[in-house]
Order: C-alpha cells, then sequence, then structure tokens
C-alpha cells in the first residue's frame, strides 16, 4: 500500500512564483550560532497547491474550521483531459462538459455522488518552469462545466492549473466568478486548485485522496496551503 502513495503537491521554494509575490524566508536561528536552524515564511493563503472554503467567494458560507479533517479525506477520480488542453495545444481555452464526459468514457471511469474530482489539464508540467505562461494562459472550467461537476454532487473539484475559473471574471471588483461564487462554494464544494507533484502516476484512476490544510480558524479560515496525497488501491 505504502509504494501506492502520490503526493500532488507543487514544492514551495524561494523561487516559487505566485502573482501576488514570491515567497519571503526569513531565518531567526541559524546552525552556526544557535545549534538549529528556525525560519519565518510569508505567502498567500492562496500560495502553490491549496484549498480554497465556501467562506472564500460565499457571504455566509463555512470556513475551514466548520468542517472536519474527515470531510477532506475520500474516493476520488482524476480525471485526464491533457489531449486536449495541454500546453501547446491549448491557449485560456476553456474546459467543456463534453471533454470531462469524453475522458471519464476513455479511461471507463465515472463521477459518483460525493467524490473529490481532480482534473489534469496538463499545465502542471509548467507550473516552476514558465510560471507567467502558466498564470496566464491556462484553461479553466467553463460556467457550463462548473455546473455540471456541481450537478453531480461531488464534495471537491481540483485542477492542475492556477484557478477554476476564466481571468475575465477578476478584471473589476466585485469579482463574480461563476465557478467560485455559483457553483462550488455556495454548494459546500470545496475547490483545488495549483494540483501538480506526482499526479502523472494517477491519471484516469480511482483513488483515495486526503487533503490536508493549515488548521485555520476565524476569519481568515477562507483558504490554505495543503498537502495533497493520493493513495492508489488498484
Amino acid at each position: 500500500m505504502f509504494n501506492k502513495i502520490f503526493d500532488l503537491t507543487h514544492k514551495i521554494t524561494e523561487e516559487t512564483y505566485h502573482p501576488s509575490g514570491f515567497p519571503f524566508f526569513q531565518a531567526y536561528e541559524n546552525y552556526n550560532t544557535h545549534g538549529c536552524r528556525s525560519a519565518r515564511l510569508t505567502i498567500s493563503l492562496h500560495f502553490g497547491t491549496h484549498l480554497d472554503a465556501p467562506w472564500h467567494f460565499s457571504k455566509n458560507g463555512k470556513k475551514l474550521d466548520d468542517f472536519q479533517i474527515k470531510d477532506l479525506i475520500g474516493p476520488a477520480v482524476i480525471v485526464d483531459i491533457s489531449e486536449e488542453y495541454r500546453p501547446g495545444l491549448a491557449k485560456s481555452k476553456p474546459i467543456t462538459v463534453d471533454s470531462i464526459k469524453r475522458a471519464l468514457t476513455r479511461s471507463d471511469n465515472d463521477i459518483k455522488e460525493n467524490d473529490m474530482v481532480i482534473v489534469n489539464t496538463g499545465w502542471h508540467k509548467i507550473f516552476d518552469s514558465e510560471p507567467l505562461r502558466y498564470y496566464r494562459d491556462y484553461c479553466p472550467f467553463s460556467a457550463e462545466a462548473g455546473a455540471w461537476l456541481a450537478s453531480k454532487k461531488v464534495k471537491l473539484v481540483g485542477i492542475d492549473a492556477c484557478d477554476v475559473d476564466e481571468h475575465k471574471y477578476f478584471e473589476t471588483p466585485p469579482f463574480l466568478p461563476p465557478n467560485h461564487s455559483k457553483n462550488f462554494l455556495p454548494n459546500n464544494i470545496f475547490i483545488i486548485e495549483n494540483v501538480g507533484g506526482e499526479i502523472d502516476s494517477v491519471l484516469n484512476k480511482r483513488i483515495y485522496l486526503v487533503v490536508a490544510p493549515l488548521n485555520l480558524g476565524g476569519f481568515f479560515a477562507a483558504s490554505s496551503p495543503i498537502r495533497l496525497i493520493a493513495i492508489d488501491e488498484s
């Protein structure tokens, strides 16, 4: 079993890019003078592979601490649509319902109620190597695809891109991106963005997923960087 555990998380280093700024590491103890190493880290709560809770875009939505960790552990299906959406083939192309259905048919999978769904577009491959292109030209879900996934009564939707919604919805506040503000979060469907790591090892599979955010509470508990672990039980 332990040979089939995969980390679907991007690594965070001083060079990891994010539109809000690079992570800021500051050492305050070092081995030569203190006999140990300690540092502070300043990042956005939307940095790297991260989870969005309903509170992020729903006026009265639940915060991270309104859920139990068991709500973030369970069966998942990894849907690979990279044949149509990977870098070099597609640029800022909204993901359609038909493309998801075709991928499910190819892999002989389906989406069940309370599943977690992770969609692989192939864009995770340039997260580190071409970050500006990654954040500019990613392929998000169309509003129709988001509504279709929500209609399946899933409990989480993840993607190996920087956002589940198109850029155009964030140009002028107040922001009303359909997947964040209508399809997913108000329906208590979590969002994971920037999935990566070893995702290529579990494509087109039904797996067991462990989503581990920081144990945040209070007003700021809308989002958190996570460790995303896939267990392949096949």
